[in-house]
Formats: structure tokens, C-alpha cells, sequence
């Protein structure tokens, strides 16, 4: 499924390896990604993600359509005064652990990327990126991004998990800069040091612990910001991943 060719990948290498991150393009055969897109419009149980009390919070998406106006509000007033006092972020979110993938099946087309992501093609492929002799798994999650939706600076790292690197592949049709969703860098300085503009097809890999946000969706937004995204690991976890 992997599409670019070995030059490009060495290409992506020498850039990972001096600035710890990259922004690889069409790496994807053009009608698989044509078909991602289309998987990811329609058909999946998403679930807001976001954090109370300092945990993160799956809600249904069903649930949030039962909603009333003012139960709407009154979450997203919740959502905004957590981001005021401590790291905070909101979107939708479809997880590809085990449970959603048996719910899929081996055929469906998620599965198999990430069957692939995870076999010796996907693992060769992050390996010769980020110079690891070793890789000892591959997650993953689907993401949508829409129109006040957000995930303020972090850095990836969690105790107990040899995370390597970080990566988003790109799938909203098509994504103007104008619209926010833009995946920035944060210097020690606390300046914005790099931006990748999540375009079609594009993959970014960056390495862990690094700190990054995806800026707010703005109102301009005429699509969702659609991605798998996930993590490489050197070692497996010490605790189970469930959800992915």
C-alpha cells in the first residue's frame, strides 16, 4: 500500500535525522487514498474524545446527536474551561483496537492498513525513516477534526510506553491553511518552529517526545479533517493498549 519509492524514502530519513520530523507526500497509491477517504466519511461509530479532570473522556457520538442544545453548550463550556487551566484537546476519534477491528473484519479496508502498517512492509518502511534496527509495534487511530475542535501543545510521551515517533496520515480531500487543523512544532522558546499543512496523502513522522498541537478548526472549514494516526514503538508496553 506504501507507495513512494526508496530514494524518497532515504530522502525522508536525512530529514527526519537532522530535524526529527518530516513531511512525506503521496505516499499512498492515489485510489487507495481515494478510497480511504471515502471509508472515513462514512460508516464509523465515532466518539468525542476530550478530558475531565485531568483523564481522558470517550462520548459517543450518538449520544452527543441526543443531546439538547443547551446539554451541548453546557459540555462544550466544560471542554473550554478545562483547555483555560491544563492541556486539553477535542475531537472525534475511532479507535482501531482490537474490539472496532474484529467489529470491521480482516477485509475491511482499515484493517488492512493496518495489517500492513504492522507487517514486515510497514515495519521496514517506519525502520529505514527513523533509523531503528528494531520495531516492536504499530498503533493506531482514526481521527476527525471539526469546525472549534483542537489539541493544545503536548509532547506524545507516556511513562511506561517506548515511544519512538508519531505519525498522521493525511486524509481530508482536500485542506486549505486558512481552516486551522495545521500540525505545529513548538520551539523551547515556546514559538511555532514548523507547520505541516495536513494535505491529501501526505504522511508526517515525528520523533517522541516532541512538543506539537494541531491548531483550532475554524469556522471557514468546509470539510473535515480526516487521519490515521498512531505510534511506532521500540518495545512493547508494559500495559495493555485497549484501544489501539
Amino acid at each position: 500500500m506504501i507507495a513512494i519509492d526508496i530514494e524518497a524514502v532515504q530522502r525522508a530519513a536525512q530529514r527526519f535525522s537532522a530535524a526529527g520530523r518530516v513531511l512525506l507526500k503521496d505516499v499512498l497509491d492515489p485510489v487507495l487514498a481515494q478510497s480511504l477517504t471515502k471509508t472515513l466519511t462514512s460508516g464509523l461509530s465515532w466518539e468525542l474524545t476530550t478530558r475531565f479532570q485531568g483523564e481522558t473522556r470517550n462520548v459517543a457520538h450518538s449520544t452527543l446527536q441526543q443531546m439538547s442544545a443547551p446539554q451541548r453548550e453546557q459540555l462544550r463550556g466544560a471542554i473550554l474551561r478545562g483547555a483555560k487551566q491544563d492541556f486539553q484537546f477535542e475531537f472525534l476519534e475511532y479507535s482501531l483496537g482490537d474490539d472496532n477491528l474484529q467489529a470491521l473484519g480482516k477485509d475491511h479496508l482499515l484493517a488492512r492498513l493496518l495489517g500492513e502498517l504492522r507487517g514486515d512492509a510497514g515495519k521496514a518502511f517506519f525502520g529505514a525513516v527513523l533509523g531503528l534496527k528494531n520495531i516492536a509495534h504499530i498503533t493506531a487511530f482514526v481521527s476527525r477534526y471539526e469546525p472549534g475542535h483542537f489539541l493544545m501543545p503536548h509532547t506524545d510521551y507516556v511513562n511506561g510506553e517506548q515511544r519512538e515517533a508519531a505519525f498522521v496520515l493525511n486524509l481530508s480531500a482536500r485542506w486549505k491553511p486558512e481552516w486551522g487543523g495545521l500540525l505545529q512544532f513548538i520551539g523551547s522558546g515556546g514559538d511555532v518552529v514548523d507547520t505541516f499543512v495536513p494535505q491529501h496523502n501526505t504522511l508526517s513522522i515525528f520523533k517522541v517526545p516532541q512538543a506539537h498541537m494541531v491548531s483550532y478548526i475554524t469556522p471557514l472549514a468546509e470539510l473535515p479533517r480526516l487521519s490515521i494516526a498512531g505510534w511506532v514503538y521500540s518495545a512493547l508496553p508494559t500495559a495493555p493498549l485497549a484501544r489501539y
